[in-house]
């Protein structure tokens, strides 16, 4: 082909047709331009399709990751009856003992006072799409939002946490000095306290009500994440389908 293409060239020259090669030229420069264009097109096309498909990876697997996220907030019910209880055993510290079917919440408040997890995040998909730019390139940008939230959700929610432990770790000073923690022959946990000595004890009152405090706030959190996990998925279902 270029041994045809010089041949022509040469023929016009030779012939002073310096007008038709000026043409022959012009259009010789615009078939490589289009030859280079078609390519870079599909170059792009090709780098697109790639892109496309890494992105389908990737949304498959935030959607797995989130979805297992949602298994362990799936403890809604368990965090209410643990406030609930919290309650209670403030209800049966005020009446000095006397209200009936509350000792159990007591002792049972007593002895998780300090529990206090962590929120759960699977994050490995989402910081490998933000470091690799996969994440900026989403075109959905409801569906980045609502992403970016519900990790910030988690992030934040595990910060106040660490502040609410700090809160407990005062209160929990105040409620070991007055109760008695031990094992019982099976080895398990139990508490020993003398309810008309604590039940005026204004300390002990406001120790058990900053546990009762804490639950709520962590309640509050996690009732936020799980609804901004709800939402992710939804989201992502829609972005797959589509």
């Amino acid at each position: 082909m270029l041994k045809l293409f010089r041949k022509i060239r040469r023929q016009l020259l030779d012939g002073g047709q310096l007008r038709k090669y000026a043409i022959y030229a012009a259009g010789e420069i615009l078939l490589v331009v289009v030859g280079i264009l078609l390519a870079l097109q599909v170059n792009n096309w090709n780098e697109n399709k790639k892109q496309t498909r890494s992105e389908a990876v990737y949304l498959n697997r935030l959607s797995e990751d989130i979805s297992d996220m949602m298994v362990f907030y799936q403890r809604e019910k368990e965090i209410v009856a643990s406030i609930n209880g919290a309650h209670q055993a403030l209800d049966y510290l005020e009446s000095c003992g006397e209200k009936e079917g509350l000792e159990t919440a007591f002792r049972q408040t007593l002895l998780t006072h300090q529990v206090l997890g962590n929120f759960l995040q699977n994050r490995s998909t989402y910081d490998e799409m933000v470091s690799s730019g996969a994440f900026a390139r989403l075109k959905n940008t409801e569906l980045k939002d609502v992403i970016s939230k519900m990790f910030n959700w988690v992030e934040g929610g595990n910060l106040n946490v660490s502040y609410f432990r700090e809160e407990l770790g005062r209160a929990s000073a105040i409620i070991n000095e007055r109760v008695s923690f031990s094992y019982d022959p099976e080895n398990k946990l139990i508490v020993d306290y003398q309810i008309p000595e604590i039940c005026g004890d204004k300390q002990f009152r406001n120790a058990l009500v900053e546990v009762i405090d804490s639950r709520q706030d962590v309640f509050f959190i996690f009732k936020n994440i799980h609804r901004s996990l709800q939402q992710a998925l939804a989201l992502l279902e829609k972005e797959q389908d589509g």
